[in-house]
């Protein structure tokens, strides 16, 4: 949904507009209106709390996905098992 598209909308009874023609069930958005009274939606991608800080760390983040990368290629070596650490 890349291309600019323009186009004339009507509000149903209950005050709504349907954005299905640009947006997926579940999609979620961010709107503001702006000073000329401009209705603006930001498409919105929820992150759980606790894995936040990820994103907010460029090294952690490239760290993560080239060890995704590195794991879709094959590219592992094991380490044994962990399972002395699992919680009974």
């Amino acid at each position: 949904m890349s291309n600019l598209a323009l186009n004339t909308v009507q509000t149903d009874a209950n005050g709504c507009i349907s954005l299905a023609a640009y947006a997926n069930a579940g999609d979620c958005f961010h709107i503001s209106v702006d000073e000329k009274q401009r209705i603006i939606l930001e498409p919105l991608h929820d992150i759980p709390e606790n894995e936040q800080w990820i994103y907010e760390n460029p090294e952690i983040f490239e760290s993560i996905k080239t060890g995704i990368e590195q794991s879709l290629k094959g590219d592992v070596k094991s380490l044994g098992t962990f399972s002395q650490y699992a919680d009974e």
